[in-house]
C-alpha cells in the first residue's frame, strides 16, 4: 500500500468568492471560498493550494494553504494573518474574489490513517495542516488516536476537531508549560503508532531526535512562490531510500511542490547530521 498519494498536476486557476472570512484565534483566520465557474479536481487530505487576489502586486507572488474543510462545493482554508499577503486576505469581505490553484501537492491515503493507532503533533498553525486528517479518521481510528498542540499563549489555539488534545505552551497558560517536543518524550506509545508532524521547522527536528522515523511524516513548510515545481523556491535535501526500505546516506535536492510537502522521516535522516 502507498501512504502517499500521486501528486496533483491542475492546469487551470480557479477563480473563487469568499463567503466567510473570520478569526478564529489570535492572529489565525479561516477563510471558505465558492468556486464561480471551475470545480476543484478530486483531493486528498494533505494536499495544498496557492491562493492569490487578482488586484495585489505587491507582494505579486500566491501563497501555499493547506485545504482545511471541503463542502457543498465550498473550500475552507485557516491561515496566520504575517505579513501584506495575509494582512490582505484577513481584510477581504464576503463576495470578494480570490484566485486557486489546486489541489498540488502529494496527499496520504485513507488507509494509511486507518493503521496502528495515530498521533498528530502539531506546532502553532501547523494544527491547520493536520485538521483534515484527524476530521477524515474513522470512529474507531479515532478512539486510538492522539493529538499534541504546541502553542506560544492560550490565546494562540485553536479550539475545534474531533480531538481533545494535549497542550504545550511556552508561557504555561494552557496545559504543559515548555515545548511541544519536551512534552512527547514524556509520553510512551503503542509499537503500532504513526506520527504525523507539522509545525515550526526548529520544533519538527526536535522531534525528529526521538520518534522512529520509518513512521513518522512531516510536513515540510518550505516557502513556496508558484506550488507546481517552475520557481524552485521549495527545494530541500531527502535522503536516497533502497529498495529494501533503509535509509541510503546519499542526499539529493527535490521540489517540496512536488514531492512533499509530507515526507516520511526515513527521507529526512540527514536531520540528524546536521545537529
Amino acid at each position: 500500500m502507498r501512504a502517499l498519494c500521486e501528486r496533483k498536476n491542475p492546469t487551470q486557476t480557479i477563480e473563487c468568492r469568499v463567503l466567510k472570512n473570520q478569526p478564529i484565534a489570535k492572529n489565525q483566520w479561516q477563510i471558505w471560498l465558492k468556486p464561480e465557474k471551475l470545480e476543484f479536481q478530486n483531493f486528498e487530505w494533505g494536499n495544498f493550494c496557492m491562493l492569490s487576489l487578482p488586484d495585489l502586486i505587491d507582494p505579486l507572488l500566491p501563497r501555499p494553504f493547506a485545504i482545511v474543510e471541503a463542502a457543498q462545493g465550498t473550500y475552507s482554508f485557516i491561515y496566520r494573518v504575517h505579513g501584506k499577503q495575509t494582512q490582505r486576505l484577513a481584510n477581504l469581505p464576503q463576495g470578494y474574489r480570490v484566485d486557486v490553484l489546486g489541489p498540488l501537492g502529494r496527499g496520504i491515503s485513507t488507509e494509511q490513517l486507518e493503521l496502528g493507532s495515530a498521533v498528530f503533533v502539531a506546532g502553532g498553525v501547523g494544527y491547520a495542516s493536520l485538521m483534515p486528517l484527524i476530521q477524515s479518521l474513522s470512529e474507531a481510528a479515532l478512539g486510538r488516536a492522539k493529538l499534541f498542540y504546541g502553542i506560544r499563549t492560550d490565546l494562540e489555539a485553536i479550539r475545534r476537531g474531533k480531538l481533545e488534545p494535549q497542550f504545550a505552551s511556552d508561557d504555561g497558560s494552557l496545559g504543559y508549560r515548555g515545548r511541544l517536543h519536551e512534552l512527547i518524550r514524556k509520553e510512551k506509545f503503542s509499537a503500532d503508532s504513526n506520527f504525523y508532524i507539522c509545525g515550526p521547522t526548529p520544533m519538527m527536528k526536535a522531534c525528529y531526535d526521538f520518534l522512529p522515523p520509518e513512521r513518522s511524516y512531516y510536513f515540510l513548510e518550505e516557502t513556496m512562490g508558484c506550488g507546481f515545481g517552475i520557481c524552485v523556491g521549495c527545494v530541500v535535501s531527502v535522503n536516497d531510500i533502497g529498495p529494501d526500505g533503509k535509509t541510503k546516506p546519499e542526499v539529493h535536492r527535490v521540489k517540496s511542490c512536488l514531492e512533499g510537502p509530507m515526507f516520511l522521516g526515513s527521507q529526512l535522516a540527514h536531520w540528524r547530521a546536521e545537529k
